[in-house]
């Protein structure tokens, strides 16, 4: 039997999350700012804070 779609794309974003917050934590980084950093090395440009 099959996993129901919704189940694999949910699980995939919170397993994700968990990983940016340990890594986030190794560095001594908020996890806002592990995001900003790595969004800005995916895309070379600053990332606007989104609040």
């Amino acid at each position: 039997m099959r996993a129901p779609l919704i189940t694999v794309s949910i699980w995939i974003p919170i397993s994700l999350l968990i990983q940016i917050n340990r890594d986030a934590r190794d560095r001594g980084m908020s996890r806002d700012a592990w995001i900003k950093a790595a969004l800005e090395a995916q895309f070379e440009a600053p990332v606007e804070a989104a609040s």
